[in-house]
């Protein structure tokens, strides 16, 4: 026979079952006494008293939880700053490789625009090509740069180069002093061993040498002073050298604009400071021009 089948068991397990029915009966009556009773009945100013003894003793455990629960607030926190931080310093990356991005697709755009004008601007006489710099010089002693493009293009040695000026014409850049099969070295308006042939538009005729300082700004020399140079007048290529060879560059290719007309000393030959259309240390591509006529090829045979 079972433990359960007992007579003492079977009185255990309905004195437990009568006890559970009692009290919930009876919590069933206190709360109805207690929903039924006013704000002053017994039950209530019960309540109250227990409230009053119960609340010195929550006081004092939330003081004494107090400090773990700042704790714990405090590490919480300082575990969400650290991924903040991890995190908006991966978003402050990403934005600043699109703001790089995108700026140097619009420069990259800008210069495509500029290149394709350049393109259009080529003198008679000459095939245009379009060359990436690979290399340049940080020099201004040397001021040059290498390019992609040789004698597999065309390029020979005296080719000159121009890029798109601020307004998009092409101005002068230099000219191609190496060649090799699949690159050539250009050599700058800005080195001070260039000499350029030059003249001044609307001046009646002044014409000059250009050449360079050790900082890379132009000078415009022997025009005589009598002629009549303003600020902002073009400065423009004028086809010839200062000895009896040809010029390596065409005539009418814009160099850049006068910026002062110094006063001269000793002679009647005031120095002509020439502001450059093109700084040619900050380009990435330049246009390299092909001589194909037969002056045009003289012009790069010297």
């Amino acid at each position: 026979m079972s433990r359960e089948g007992r007579p003492s068991d079977r009185r255990q397990i309905y004195a437990r079952r009568g006890v559970i029915v009692v009290l919930a009966l009876l919590g069933l009556v206190i709360l109805t006494a207690y929903f039924r009773e006013t704000q002053n009945g017994p039950l209530h100013e019960v309540q109250t008293d227990a409230g009053a003894l119960v609340a010195p003793i929550q006081s004092g455990a939330s003081r004494a939880v107090e400090p773990l629960r700042d704790g714990w607030s405090w590490t919480s926190g300082l575990v969400t700053a650290r991924e903040d931080a991890r995190r908006l310093s991966a978003e402050n990356s990403e934005l600043r490789k699109q703001v790089i991005d995108s700026r140097a697709t619009a420069e990259r755009l800008e210069e495509q625009i500029g290149i394709s004008s350049a393109l259009d601007d080529a003198p008679d006489g000459y095939e245009a090509l379009t060359a990436r710099v690979t290399g340049r010089s940080v020099n201004n002693w040397f001021s040059r740069a290498r390019l992609n493009l040789g004698l597999d293009d065309g390029v020979v040695v005296n080719s000159p180069v121009i890029a798109p000026a601020s307004d998009g014409a092409g101005a002068l850049v230099g000219h191609v002093i190496t060649v090799r099969a699949r690159s050539s070295v250009v050599t700058f308006i800005t080195d001070p061993r260039t000499r350029v042939g030059g003249r001044v538009l609307d001046s009646a005729g002044a014409v000059g040498m250009i050449s360079a300082t050790a900082s890379g700004s132009l000078l415009l020399n022997n025009v005589a002073r009598a002629f009549p140079i303003d600020d902002a007048d073009i400065v423009v290529t004028g086809g010839f050298t200062s000895d009896q060879f040809l010029s390596v560059y065409p005539p009418d290719l814009p160099v850049g604009s006068v910026v002062s007309v110094g006063k001269p000393e000793g002679d009647s030959y005031p120095p002509i400071q020439v502001q450059r259309f093109v700084d040619p240390r900050v380009l990435g591509s330049m246009v390299v021009l092909l001589p194909t006529s037969a002056e045009a090829k003289r012009r790069a045979a010297g």
